[in-house]
């Protein structure tokens, strides 16, 4: 392992570092828990860095960090110099702790002046997440149509097992620093664990971070609301367009919902049996009406049942499904209900 890292004034320059000393990002505060655990000669060490990032109380770009930290490394390694070489002085250990606090209060004086100037611009982590996408280069590299299911498997391992109409980018610098993918649709991530490369699903609404761990994210455009299912692990759930929207964790068997207009997060549980019901698109009617079909077909297929008028006659249907086509499902009901449908994208109208 390369201790460099764990210099002063390195540490003060990695964001993963600032995250965990201000408990901004739960990932970061288990990477470095994680690395004190292992590490616990370098606990010292860290304290230090994490009182004087306590002291600064800001966090600024990289470019002004690496400005500013070249002097603090210089004072820094003037210090170290002194005390290596054998000079007599009075009160050593008084001139030490004037030396700090004179780089830190410099420092700080410049955090301040950029801190006010920029407080007012400053946004939390799903909306800057957001605006990457739209800024930078991301690329497709799976979709699905209306009736198919897709399996893929990201480099670092991941498995995301995507639902009809389904879109899924990747960021092109994916799994270098972090493994930030695009969602339009709906998906489960089967997350493989990299404490030091959280893993983010953003969506038209929402981010969802997580290390190793499995979930459901629906976010289809054509819906109002977003669902974030979580089955195994911990996630971090946050809005891409809205600040006073409060973040929310989730634990397994809990969702959260954001619908359009809403100011926070509804946060709920789920029957953790209708994970492995959707995972294996499996369906079960008993003499089931228009309505109960219209809710299946929208929950395992991602389909809209449209109804071009009233039926002559109350619909009913029993039959059972796994892992079928659409198509061939929505053929059986149709044949045994005496009515003809027409297929658009993800939305299948009934003819009567």
């Amino acid at each position: 392992m390369d201790n460099s890292i764990f210099e002063i004034e390195n540490l003060l320059m990695d964001e993963s570092f600032i995250n965990y000393c201000f408990n901004t990002n739960d990932n970061d505060v288990v990477r470095w828990q994680n690395i004190i655990k292992e590490n616990p000669l370098l606990k010292d060490n860290l304290e230090k860095a994490k009182k004087i990032c306590f002291l600064l109380g800001v966090k600024i770009t990289d470019d002004e960090k690496a400005v500013q930290f070249q002097k603090l490394r210089a004072a820094i390694n003037a210090l170290d110099e002194q005390e290596e070489t054998p000079v007599k002085v009075k009160k050593p250990l008084l001139k030490k702790v004037w030396i700090w606090s004179s780089v830190a209060a410099a420092v700080l004086l410049l955090f301040v002046g950029i801190y006010f100037t920029r407080q007012n611009h400053s946004a939390p982590q799903g909306i800057v997440l957001y605006e990457q996408v739209r800024n930078s280069s991301y690329r497709v590299i799976a979709e699905t149509n209306s009736d198919e299911r897709k399996k893929v498997q990201l480099s670092d391992g991941t498995i995301v097992t995507m639902n009809g109409s389904s879109v899924l980018k990747i960021a092109d610098d994916y799994n270098k620093k972090d493994r930030n993918v695009y969602l339009t649709g709906e998906a489960f991530f089967q997350v493989e664990k990299n404490h030091a490369k959280p893993f983010t699903v953003i969506t038209e609404k929402t981010t969802t971070t997580a290390l190793g761990t499995e979930f459901k994210v629906r976010s289809y455009q054509s819906e109002s609301t977003e669902n974030i299912m979580l089955e195994k692990g911990k996630v971090k759930v946050q809005s891409t367009h809205s600040k006073n929207i409060e973040n929310v964790t989730l634990t397994p068997g809990e969702q959260a919902t954001l619908s359009d207009g809403q100011l926070s997060f509804r946060k709920s549980s789920f029957d953790t049996a209708a994970m492995n019901t959707w995972l294996q698109r499996r369906l079960v009617f008993s003499n089931s009406d228009i309505n109960d079909i219209t809710e299946k077909f929208k929950e395992i297929y991602g389909i809209n049942i449209i109804i071009s008028k009233l039926a002559a006659k109350k619909i009913s249907f029993t039959g059972e499904f796994s892992d079928e086509n659409p198509i061939k499902v929505i053929d059986a009901i149709a044949f045994a209900n005496h009515f003809t449908y027409k297929q658009d994208k993800n939305n299948i109208t009934l003819f009567f």
